[in-house]
């Protein structure tokens, strides 16, 4: 605070715990905002949304090589 005082507050359950789930619109954000910065906002909306979905896709239906950006392509089975 700016007077310099604290505040402490007690909280049995974080948020995320099974007791104190995130709400669907709270993992979409945490998961764009750790994903996005690594694969680009397009691919991580783009996993996000099948993502959701998962039980109804095929295999083939997510490829993540096809989601990262250029630079970060690579062939995931060959490492040097």
């Amino acid at each position: 605070m700016l007077d310099g005082k604290t505040v402490e507050v007690f909280a049995r359950h974080r948020r995320g715990d099974p007791e104190a789930p995130l709400s669907d619109d709270d993992i979409d954000d945490k998961f764009e905002e750790l994903a996005a910065p690594v694969m680009g906002l397009q691919g991580a909306s783009t996993l996000l949304a099948k993502l959701w979905f998962m039980e109804e896709l095929q295999t083939s239906d997510v490829r993540l090589a096809d989601l990262l950006p250029p630079g970060l392509k690579r062939n995931l089975y060959h490492r040097q």
